[in-house]
């Protein structure tokens, strides 16, 4: 029995995704897959990102947001839809404070 499951980290700091997407991953599929699938799959995802995130340069205090479908294969398997992977990208440049709004 094959499950298709929508994930989405919804909007975090760059620096915090990895532990964002873990605890979303498992958190979505509790008792529906092997929690050692979900660590090795999340492990690769992880992986990936990290060098793209090198790449483009996406610093500490960059907001993105990643969503992707996924399948879940008779409890035991895991299968990423590539076609879906979206990584949504916002560069923090600077804070503007001390404006009085009379």
């Amino acid at each position: 029995m094959n499950e298709r499951i929508q994930l989405s980290t919804g909007f975090v700091r760059a620096a915090g995704y990895a532990d964002k997407l873990r605890r979303t991953f498992f958190a979505i599929t509790k008792g529906k897959a092997e929690p050692s699938a979900v660590a090795k799959i999340v492990a690769q995802i992880n992986m990936s990102l990290f060098e793209l995130f090198q790449e483009k340069k996406i610093e500490k205090n960059d907001v993105v947001r990643i969503r992707f479908i996924f399948d879940i294969v008779d409890g035991k398997e895991i299968n990423i839809d590539e076609k879906s992977f979206q990584i949504e990208i916002f560069k923090y440049s600077e804070t503007i404070s001390g404006i009085n709004l009379k």
